[in-house]
């Protein structure tokens, strides 16, 4: 299946002063299949040592981290000629320290090597002090799920793109609309973690991808037990767990007594930011102010958890599939809550840094973003047709900023608030 991070990797081959490249992301979000395709695509000598599954490649890098000496084994041991058409991959590298150590000392050679790392709990070691990991040494790069857009691509309705792209720009109606948002319904399912995605188009069947996003599911608790603590195992557990429940609320801020009884932030702080660092959640943080610079009205205390993919979320809260692609209204209260998280999950992906707006219990603005110009954006989610927002209308009083509307109405601009389907997200940056 296509990837636009196949476009990170051809910029990266590209450069003449590459760093090594590593890319750290959430398991199965399809690391691992769409490097080894740009290397079989792209250099005639590919080495690929996957060091969780092999432990005794630690020992290439025991005595030293000379990159001359460790090739030059590396090449005796998988009989290969290791020239500038030659690509070492180097995945699952979390699971060996001294061969993320190594990047830095490929990166500092004379020589110019070819390598590329992936990782599933990277943000976790690069947070450890005790971990010896070669910051500013590394092109460092995340991927994240399937964005709808691939996903339409995945389907063969990559011909609909552009049209959804020009209807964006100048705010036309779009004949389309309702193909596009029964598509969208479907994206809602099934979600964005490739081996999920090519189950649903291959087979058709939501059972089969029910197992599927079970798994991931359980390989994420398994990474739990496997990469912290005891003690921080269970709380990871706990706040995995308890995510349906604080998104299942009209307040979905994070609530540490939803947890548990007596639950605390210093007790809470470091399981949360692991499973951010993990890939696992997004976390959405609270601004006071919606003026520039945006983050300097950040408030850390006050945020939202969501799960980084849509469809493991509807698996996770066991939504009715059948039902839902051919009348959304039995999603109930948690309409909204997917509408916004794939919202949340679109945004990121398009490398836009989104907060929420919650000056008083009565007010409450979905997203809002500052823009590479400088400006302020504030976004509403509507998950249906009615879209009359008093906290949008407040936000762009007190601050006179233009506005984007998120829902299933077509594309339209009024009163300053361009009107954008659910389903073109992706056209936003």
């Amino acid at each position: 299946m296509k990837r636009d991070f196949e476009k990170v990797l051809l910029n990266w081959k590209l450069n003449k002063n590459k760093k090594p490249l590593l890319i750290q992301g959430a398991r199965q979000v399809g690391k691992t299949y769409i490097v080894r395709k740009f290397a079989r695509e792209n250099y005639k000598n590919v080495v690929y040592l996957n060091f969780e599954e092999n432990k005794s490649l630690n020992d290439i890098f025991i005595n030293d981290l000379n990159p001359d000496r460790i090739v030059a084994v590396i090449g005796v041991l998988y009989d290969v000629e290791v020239n500038e058409d030659t690509v070492f991959i180097f995945d699952e590298v979390q699971a060996s320290e001294r061969a993320i150590t190594s990047l830095k000392y490929f990166e500092e050679s004379d020589n110019l090597y070819n390598v590329i790392a992936t990782g599933s709990m990277l943000g976790i070691y690069m947070n450890r002090e005790e971990f010896s990991f070669p910051v500013g040494k590394v092109q460092l790069e995340t991927m994240r799920p399937m964005t709808f857009k691939e996903f339409l691509i995945a389907k063969g309705k990559s011909s609909i793109i552009k049209m959804i792209e020009s209807s964006y720009k100048k705010n036309e109606y779009f004949p389309l609309h309702d193909m596009a948002l029964g598509l969208y319904r479907e994206y809602l399912l099934v979600g964005g973690m490739p081996e999920a995605v090519y189950t649903y188009i291959s087979t058709n069947d939501l059972d089969k991808v029910r197992q599927v996003q079970n798994l991931i599911n359980n390989s994420y608790i398994a990474d739990m037990q496997k990469y912290a603590s005891n003690e921080d195992s269970t709380k990871l557990y706990d706040i995995f767990k308890s995510i349906p429940v604080h998104l299942g609320k009209d307040n979905k801020k994070f609530k540490y007594s939803v947890i548990k009884s007596g639950a605390r932030a210093k007790d809470y702080a470091y399981p949360i930011h692991w499973l951010e660092m993990s890939g696992i959640i997004n976390k959405l943080e609270r601004i006071s102010e919606g003026s520039i610079p945006i983050a300097a009205y950040r408030e850390p205390s006050f945020f939202k958890v969501y799960l980084s993919d849509v469809g493991l979320f509807s698996r996770m809260i066991n939504m009715p599939y059948e039902k839902v692609l051919v009348d959304d209204k039995i999603l109930g209260i948690y309409k909204g809550t997917l509408a916004e998280l794939y919202v949340l999950e679109e945004l990121v992906a398009s490398g836009v840094e989104p907060y929420y707006w919650n000056p008083n219990q009565n007010t409450e603005l979905d997203f809002v973003y500052q823009s590479s110009q400088g400006e302020i954006i504030p976004i509403e989610v509507k998950s249906g047709q009615r879209t009359r927002s008093k906290s949008l209308d407040k936000f762009m009083k007190k601050y006179g900023a233009e506005a984007i509307r998120l829902s299933t109405k077509n594309f339209g601009y009024e009163d300053g608030i361009k009107s954008v389907p659910l389903y073109a997200t992706w056209c936003i940056r």
